[in-house]
């Protein structure tokens, strides 16, 4: 990372050659292209955008340190590889992702976290064949984790019919089996297969034959009252890039209001450019993140920075990613008004490098 320098400006041109320190020492002042005030300034800029300016999703431990940021169970998908323009600075090859995340239950007080491990519950009988042995060991750990509902040959079948379709699933699922959930993962997990206990039938389950039924008798705490499992939630979808310069960091277009334009590329007859406006960015002399506001929310009566972020060649999906990011039809006339206001809301009074003295 290229050292930063501090970069002395004011607001009309030749304010440099006013100052009354630089002219009492008799400083000869640098031609532009000599003081190498633009580059320096081009460079600090790009390196913000690369490093400080998006929220972060995940960044890379360093130094032996664990990662700063540990995202929530999600699911990521990348839809590709394109150029990424925002003001004068170009950076090719930007991944962009879909991040959608596993839903999990609500914090809740420590008391009602409480969940019974394994040896909390009396052992079940299940007579069978020998060959049901793996079903029956993974069904056990299906009872640890919901406590206080009726574990069932159904929903046993449930639990193992999602843990063969969702790796989601079924990696969260390990991860409690094996002792090293956090108690948030532990908590989420087991609001997902009590859910499951709430679900109808499913058709594609048969029924056991006699001889293979299992008789299950829970133990009293087991079948205790019905616990205070708080609702789940999933969190939004994110829009999720990777800048080449930065692997394998990933960082997060934040939502706020936003404007979808798009064009016939310049490069494809197949894809689309398309330049995606966004406001508030965090980092670039806007609100702090705690003032930023969701749409249909007052605020003050100010200006927030917007940032258009110029796409190019992009392909459908990451277009239609795009449009459901920028939320629905009912919110583009709003949107559009936020955002395309008149020119003087977000004129800024212009300022002025300071060349650097020989």
């Amino acid at each position: 990372m290229s050292r930063t320098v501090s970069l002395p400006v004011g607001f009309h041109p030749g304010w440099e050659n006013e100052d009354e320190t630089i002219n009492s020492e008799g400083a000869e002042m640098r031609s532009v292209a000599d003081s190498l005030v633009i580059f320096q300034s081009l460079r600090q800029s790009r390196d913000k955008w690369l490093t400080s300016t998006f929220p972060k999703f995940s960044v890379r431990g360093r130094g032996g340190k664990p990662p700063e940021v540990t995202p929530p169970p999600h699911h990521t998908k990348c839809l590709g590889k394109f150029e990424l323009t925002i003001g004068p600075h170009i950076f090719q090859n930007t991944a962009v992702y879909e991040v959608s995340y596993l839903p999990h239950a609500e914090p809740t007080p420590p008391a009602a976290q409480s969940i019974p491990s394994a040896a909390s519950i009396s052992p079940i009988q299940q007579p069978g064949p020998a060959d049901q042995s793996a079903h029956n060991s993974q069904y056990s750990s299906h009872e640890s984790l919901a406590p206080n509902i009726s574990v069932t040959p159904e929903l046993s079948s449930k639990v193992n019919a999602a843990l063969a379709t969702n790796p989601i699933l079924r990696n969260l699922f390990h991860l409690v089996g094996s002792g090293r959930a956090t108690e948030d993962q532990v908590a989420t997990l087991a609001a997902l297969v009590h859910s499951m206990g709430n679900l109808p039938p499913d058709p594609r389950v048969l029924p056991q034959p006699p001889h293979q039924s299992s008789t299950h008798e829970p133990s009293a705490s087991f079948l205790s009252s019905p616990p205070s499992v708080a609702p789940l939630r999933t969190k939004p979808f994110d829009v999720v890039i990777e800048f080449q310069e930065k692997l394998p960091d990933k960082w997060i277009i934040p939502r706020g209001y936003a404007l979808l334009e798009t064009t016939p590329s310049s490069t494809s007859s197949t894809k689309l450019d398309a330049i995606l406006t966004v406001s508030p960015l965090i980092n670039i002399g806007g609100p702090e993140p705690s003032e930023i506001l969701p749409p249909g929310t007052s605020g003050p009566d100010t200006a927030s920075p917007v940032v258009k972020l110029h796409w190019t060649g992009l392909i459908q999906p990451v277009i239609d990613l795009f449009a459901r990011w920028c939320n629905d039809e009912q919110n583009i006339a709003e949107n559009q008004g936020k955002l395309k206001p008149p020119a003087s809301t977000f004129r800024f009074d212009p300022f002025f490098i300071q060349f650097i003295a020989k």
